[in-house]
């Protein structure tokens, strides 16, 4: 089983663009993993299992923007050490492990940062980074009007997560009980 611990960085071909996606799930002990289909699908996704150095990694990258999918307790030590959000940190999707958390983080994050856009539980995660990664590399796509190199590997990207999105939503509908 791949989890988002297995989710390796392609470099070659999403370093070059002005946004960047990071993934922070930094746990104390021993933590869930959280399952993933295909870490190749997520290459887009910069992984961090420690909050200080992708706190560090956004900060010297300030000539990008980023969005920032974070594990509950991760955000919440994040700005309980009254560490500030990056002006170039322009959203936050926290996920957490129970449905009773998205309301607790919904209401607790208002109090500290207006850039928190989606707050998910671990079940739905892999959906959303995939929903995520569809419009973030349909965006690069539209910006790389003359390169077709790069424009063929961001389509051919598009299209295993447009398979493995249809494949998600399948499944959930299956697994609604009426």
């Amino acid at each position: 089983m791949e989890t988002i611990n297995d989710i390796q960085f392609n470099g070659n071909l999403f370093s070059q663009f002005d946004c960047s996606v990071v993934l922070l799930y930094q746990i104390e002990g021993v933590g869930l993993a959280i399952p993933i289909s295909d870490r190749n699908l997520f290459t887009f996704i910069r992984f961090f299992n420690e909050i200080i150095p992708c706190q560090d990694f956004i900060k010297r990258e300030n000539e990008k923007t980023f969005s920032l999918f974070t594990y509950s307790d991760n955000i919440e030590r994040w700005l309980w050490n009254h560490n500030p959000i990056p002006d170039n940190l322009e959203e936050i999707l926290i996920f957490c492990p129970f449905p009773d958390n998205v309301q607790y983080y919904t209401d607790w994050t208002r109090h500290y940062t207006k850039k928190v856009t989606k707050i998910v539980t671990f079940d739905q995660l892999e959906r959303e980074l995939l929903i995520f990664g569809a419009r973030y590399i349909s965006n690069l796509w539209l910006d790389f009007q003359g390169d077709n190199e790069i424009r063929d590997s961001l389509r051919t990207h598009l299209e295993r997560i447009h398979a493995a999105l249809e494949n998600a939503i399948e499944q959930a509908a299956n697994n609604i009980i009426i």
